[in-house]
């Protein structure tokens, strides 16, 4: 092909552009009224966290405008054209950009267009927003399961990771067989990912179908791509993406040599896990490390581990040395860049208030009649 001389070439792409435009009408939101009749048969449909629009094709129509008044007709947030040009009879409308509350009142009219403009808008449709909540089930649901007694997102909600650690199946490892219901308290993960739409991605067991109550705790690295999920004494980590998941690490606390009087029990070591963003620090709480003879209270510790081309190794074991209710479990969070670990102690029993008080005193723990009552101590957060 000769091309023209530079100045007119401009002129020419400028001219291919509107071509290509045409193929599909220009987009332009245009008030005009001179176009095709407003579209019949607007409805909506629903997804998790969407809506799916459809209508019926208005004649000599090359194109329809979405409109969006995300507060209602009468709100102050003016209406706003959405999904450019569509050229078919149907739109998928993604709410993930925001909380579903932040569209309670929100309404959407339609209009066709063809090359002479845009015709009037449809009537305003005012979407019924519950039924665009997601409500996700296990793919083998039983009864005593617990599904839902853990849950993690990714970072920008894509990925769902769902724990039930009484689940029964003695499937082990990665999308095993789920009519199994020879071993309750096994435990399972699922996780769902969100492509076009949700689907579940994966069934996750752990290495052995012994009771472990795997799927007690669960946490996603920011990307969604690491998975720590912790049982009632131990924590595998996976990772994956929406191309198969696999178990990269198998962890338990390590037993250091106790002191005289003091037998280390390593308890309910997996129950509160918490991951930095980037995946590779972990954090795992131990309700009963170390239980001293002949106490009845616990002392919380977090272990921390760290991934480094791939394995991981135990860098920190972080004991509040403050006997505690035994039935209280600590509980973690990590900040996203991993150095900073919060530890809930809700079994903590000193009076003290406000920040560094007096963490020696025990004075609560006289006032509490049971040591089953659920919070019956005052409780306390470690900063590490």
């Amino acid at each position: 092909m000769l091309w023209p001389p530079r100045r007119q070439r401009p002129l020419l792409l400028a001219a291919l552009l509107v071509l290509t435009l045409a193929a599909c009408g220009d987009g332009s939101g245009s008030a005009e009224t001179s176009g095709p009749a407003a579209p019949a048969g607007f409805t909506v449909g629903y997804g998790v966290k969407a809506y799916h629009f459809s209508w019926n094709a208005s004649a000599n129509a090359t194109r329809y405008e979405l409109f969006e008044a995300p507060d209602g007709a009468a709100g102050p947030m003016p209406e706003m054209h959405i999904g450019s040009a569509l050229c078919g009879t149907s739109y998928i409308h993604s709410l993930a950009p925001q909380m579903l509350h932040e569209r309670v009142n929100a309404s959407y009219r339609l209009r066709a267009c063809d090359a002479s403009g845009c015709g009037a808008l449809t009537a305003a449709w005012v979407p019924d927003l519950s039924k665009a909540i997601g409500y996700f089930k296990a793919s083998n649901s039983g009864d005593h399961d617990g599904y839902g007694a853990s849950v993690a997102l990714s970072a920008d909600g894509s990925t769902l990771a769902v724990g039930a650690p009484g689940e029964a199946s003695d499937a082990t490892g990665i999308n095993g067989n789920q009519d199994s219901t020879s071993r309750g308290g096994a435990g399972a993960v699922y996780v769902f990912a969100l492509g076009t739409s949700w689907s579940q991605q994966a069934y996750i067991k752990a290495g052995t179908s012994a009771e472990g109550h795997f799927g007690a705790s669960v946490a996603l690295a920011g990307g969604g791509r690491t998975m720590a999920v912790g049982g009632w004494k131990d924590v595998h980590v996976f990772t994956g993406d929406r191309g198969g998941w696999n178990q990269q690490a198998h962890l338990e606390g390590s037993k250091m040599p106790p002191p005289a009087g003091t037998e280390y029990r390593i308890g309910f070591f997996g129950t509160s896990t918490a991951i930095a963003a980037d995946g590779n620090t972990l954090a795992v709480n131990a309700l009963f490390e170390p239980f001293r003879l002949g106490e009845t209270g616990v002392y919380p510790t977090a272990f921390v581990f760290v991934r480094s081309n791939g394995a991981w190794s135990q860098r920190a074991q972080l004991e509040v040395a403050k006997q505690m209710d035994f039935w209280v479990s600590a509980t973690l969070a990590l900040s996203f860049d991993g150095q900073t670990l919060a530890m809930g102690a809700a079994g903590e029993d000193s009076q003290a208030a406000d920040i560094q008080g007096d963490s020696s005193d025990n004075s609560s723990a006289a006032s509490a009649t049971s040591a089953y009552k659920p919070y019956a101590s005052y409780g306390a957060v470690y900063l590490y």
